[in-house]
């Protein structure tokens, strides 16, 4: 992947997953092609959720590229490989700090969340033909919608502001770097890597499981991307809507 690839900047869109969606349908630009927005109308976060920035704040872009090398069965290594480029990519900017990944693919600053992600994957047959990586990430934003429970941004963690677009060029050489390993075949390392840096990870915590409470600790992700919580009777595997995390 060309980490010169075309950076498409726009003042405003209604989703920048929407237009790489129209882009890669209207004649598939090059692999890592980027699509930058200083304002969503319509930006989402997972399941649906509205993803609240302000015009000109932070940072909201999709990244387009096309992993016909993975096999479907494995596109949650592309939540991974995103999650540690936009942890990496925080790092530069709050050297001193601790940022997680919240699972599946939130990215937390202590107990808040300063970014998400959401990847939307085409797939046809037995190829993953394209994919979307929409991030999202709190830069100098600091009054966010009282319907937001627990936002940050690097604003409000050092005081002061901080460039977006160094930011994404940062996110950009992570990803490669990522990507790169991705298609090398590299699973082991990266889900070690992204295991290491959970959020909750080993530690004893109030769950809900399919509707029931369940005290448990974090141990892992197995290879279908489900989160492994271990109770005191069993290993319980959990897709997204399976469980709730404790509130924070």
């Amino acid at each position: 992947m060309n980490s010169d690839t075309d950076i498409k900047k726009f003042k405003i869109l209604n989703s920048t997953n929407h237009f790489a969606l129209a882009l890669i349908r209207d004649k598939k630009p090059a692999e890592g092609t980027v699509v930058v927005a200083e304002e969503q109308t319509e930006g989402k976060g997972l399941d649906g959720n509205i993803w609240d920035s302000e015009p000109g704040k932070n940072l909201t872009f999709s990244v387009i590229i096309y992993p016909d090398f993975l096999d479907p069965s494995n596109q949650f290594y592309l939540n991974i490989i995103t999650s540690l480029a936009v942890r990496d990519a925080l790092k530069q900017c709050l050297p001193e700090e601790k940022i997680c990944i919240k699972w599946p693919n939130d990215i937390y600053h202590g107990d808040k969340k300063i970014s998400g992600i959401l990847i939307k994957n085409q797939i046809s047959g037995v190829t993953l033909q394209s994919s979307i990586i929409g991030v999202g990430i709190n830069i100098n934003q600091e009054k966010f919608d009282a319907s937001v429970p627990n936002p940050v941004s690097v604003k409000m963690i050092t005081g002061n502001d901080y460039d977006s677009a160094v930011c994404l060029q940062s996110f950009r050489k992570y990803f490669d770097s990522y990507y790169r390993q991705l298609a090398a075949g590299k699973y082991d390392a990266l889900m070690s890597e992204y295991i290491g840096c959970m959020y909750l990870f080993g530690q004893n915590s109030a769950f809900t499981i399919m509707g029931h409470k369940e005290e448990g600790k974090i141990v892992g992700v197995d290879e279908f991307g489900r989160l492994l919580i271990e109770t005191k009777d069993s290993l319980i595997p959990c897709q997204m809507k399976e469980v709730v995390f404790p509130k924070t």
